[in-house]
């Protein structure tokens, strides 16, 4: 019986805040205070994507072996482009609502190096490089929860491409169901947001958040000179995966369904830092350090033959936002 992964283990692709899009531009005044903007049909945001990560696997296989370490080392550079397509008015007190948006990946260079041949490795290149000039659409709801995905198995068919874009689209929702109410320097928060996909049942992140001052937005490679003369919350995000339930229960249902059990560890963190214009609600940029820790073993229930994978990966990713295109206003 071949031994399969429902879906295999991987990084997150990146943890960036991301807040809703101005309705217009205007400057902030001093001592403003961060808060949430709503989307407007027909703005269109484009960031740039940097990425990159180092996977070092010390077995695959039955019997653990740290003499045959494995290296890949993958590298992103891609472009990103974000249409707001409607905003739905949605039921109940306050203002609730319902964002739908297209993700295009105007362009998407990769490309991955090994210590030694691997054509998994070359297919996870094409895999990346093959999202460029694609698109999917997805919601985000006012909680902040990512819904209505249409479009990602069409244009990523492999499910370890698939769960990565998914937690970059969680992270990219993570702060609108936030930003409710105003915010100031000082303010801390704590989020957990359940780590789909993994091997293991029950694993979660938990990100603490603080918004530590209002400075003057950095300087980043191929952003708008305006940038520099904003005013941005920096905000620094920690995060730690954790495990909700027992150990001994430690099989996703999607593992059961197929037959496996599983059992292990995951232990992953992560620091973001992020600069957020209080004039747009845009992230204008972020940078993201995580280190992963993973050792677990996938065994079939039919054949009793089990799959060892241990390892580690170190990633950074830096998110820049290139431009802000508002609708156009109609002549009165």
């Amino acid at each position: 019986m071949r031994l399969g992964f429902p879906k295999a283990p991987q990084t997150i692709l990146f943890a960036a805040l991301f807040l809703s899009p101005a309705a217009a531009l205007r400057a902030a005044a001093p001592g403003a205070r961060l808060r949430p903007q709503t989307f407007v049909p027909g703005e269109s945001v484009r960031y740039r994507l940097e990425y990159s990560s180092r996977i070092v696997t010390h077995s695959v296989g039955p019997i653990y072996t740290p003499e045959s370490a494995h290296e890949l080392d993958l590298s992103l550079d891609a472009s990103l482009q974000l249409d707001v397509l409607a905003v739905e008015r949605l039921p109940g007190p306050g203002r609730r609502t319902l964002t739908r948006l297209r993700v295009t990946y105007e362009r998407s260079d990769a490309s991955v190096e090994t210590d030694s041949y691997d054509p998994g490795a070359q297919a996870l290149e094409k895999q990346y490089r093959s999202l460029q000039g694609r698109s999917f659409t997805f919601a985000i709801g006012p909680s902040g929860r990512v819904r209505d995905v249409t479009g990602l198995d069409r244009i990523a068919p492999d499910p370890r491409a698939r769960a990565a874009i998914r937690d970059w689209l969680r992270t990219l929702a993570l702060p609108v169901g936030l930003w409710n109410k105003g915010m100031k320097p000082g303010k801390k928060w704590v989020k957990e947001v359940p780590l789909e996909g993994a091997p293991l049942a029950g694993l979660y992140w938990r990100a603490v958040s603080r918004y530590r001052d209002n400075e003057a937005c950095p300087p980043a490679p191929g952003a708008p000179a305006s940038i520099s003369r904003e005013t941005c919350a920096s905000i620094s995000t920690t995060l730690e995966t954790r495990r909700h339930g027992s150990r001994r229960d430690s099989t996703p249902q999607e593992y059961l369904r197929q037959g496996l059990r599983t059992s292990g560890r995951w232990n992953a963190q992560a620091d973001s830092l992020s600069y957020v214009s209080l004039s747009t609600g845009l992230v204008t940029s972020s940078t993201t350090t995580e280190s992963d820790q993973m050792d677990f073993t996938v065994t079939s229930q039919l054949s009793g033959s089990s799959l060892r994978y241990a390892g580690q990966v170190q990633s950074t990713s830096q998110l820049t936002l290139v431009s802000l295109k508002l609708p156009a206003v109609p002549p009165r």
